[in-house]
């Protein structure tokens, strides 16, 4: 490894060096692995500043000017810049802004444009959800097969152990928490947000305190929702462990093509645990 390269990289660098003598085969088998912390490389830095690190880190492995193989890598990164997804999903959102302030004429051109540029996008975002909604039986079930073509992404597969919230409030298929109270617990309350477009199944909460399932709570709607469960009987004073299991999540990436791998069920309000009242 060059150690006298100015980037956190150095590892992406061996690999580029690596592809200008030797062919890479796929093994299927796991050989290493690496933990995620708030202080490793891959958390402090962003998805676009690595990114971008990585592109200035390979070109200097494309070879001569002379050769195809450097012009097929640099019309390869000239289509990226060109960011054909990523103004297709502008495109189409204003074109839903049109069309929801009535402008049908005003959204129709946006929405070809979207089309063209990224008919994944188009069909993902604007007709797969409303052909799910509206399709019964054998048909549903092709269109979630169709809306998972491929299976789980390897990035998605890495985080479905995740039990934290993420920074912006989503929340995965399961969510551990820990709460104290000083006196005794009559019922448990989660306040959340929800969006229920691409999700497969009914969105239905289990809950468990100490790893015991109080109840389920069914979300009907999109938006917030409040889940009140009482216990059985009340909990004695101290620290307790919160569940939340959620039947049914999704992956942005897979309709959107945003590049968020991440599995999420649904946006965290809040998790408490209400004390017994006082009051006669």
């Amino acid at each position: 490894m060059d150690n006298d390269l100015k980037t956190a990289w150095i590892d992406y660098d061996l690999f580029c060096r690596f592809s200008r003598r030797y062919r890479f085969h796929f093994v299927d088998q796991v050989l290493a692995a690496y933990r995620l912390h708030s202080e490793s490389k891959t958390e402090r830095w962003t998805e676009a500043d690595r990114l971008e690190d990585s592109i200035r880190l390979s070109r200097r492995s494309w070879g001569s000017p002379l050769t195809p193989m450097y012009w097929e890598l640099a019309l390869s990164l000239a289509l990226f810049r060109f960011n054909r997804v990523g103004r297709a999903r502008h495109c189409f959102r204003r074109a839903q802004e049109s069309w929801q302030r009535g402008e049908v004429l005003g959204a129709t051109p946006h929405a070809l444009a979207a089309a063209i540029l990224a008919p994944e996008v188009a069909f993902y975002v604007g007709v797969y959800p409303t052909l799910r909604d509206r399709a019964t039986g054998v048909w549903r079930t092709a269109l979630d097969r169709l809306g998972h073509v491929g299976g789980e992404a390897p990035q998605t597969a890495a985080y479905l152990d995740r039990t934290d919230a993420w920074g912006d409030g989503w929340v995965g298929p399961r969510l551990v928490v820990s709460r104290d109270t000083e006196g005794p617990v009559q019922a448990v309350g989660v306040r959340g947000w929800a969006y229920l477009r691409y999700l497969r199944r009914p969105l239905v909460l289990t809950l468990r305190v100490d790893n015991q399932v109080i109840g389920r709570h069914r979300i009907g709607r999109p938006g917030d929702f409040v889940a009140r469960l009482p216990l059985a009987g009340p909990l004695a004073p101290g620290r307790h462990t919160v569940e939340v299991e959620a039947s049914t999540w999704f992956v942005t990436h897979r309709f959107t093509r945003n590049g968020d791998f991440r599995p999420l069920a649904w946006r965290l309000g809040e998790v408490e645990l209400e004390a017994v009242s006082s009051n006669p």
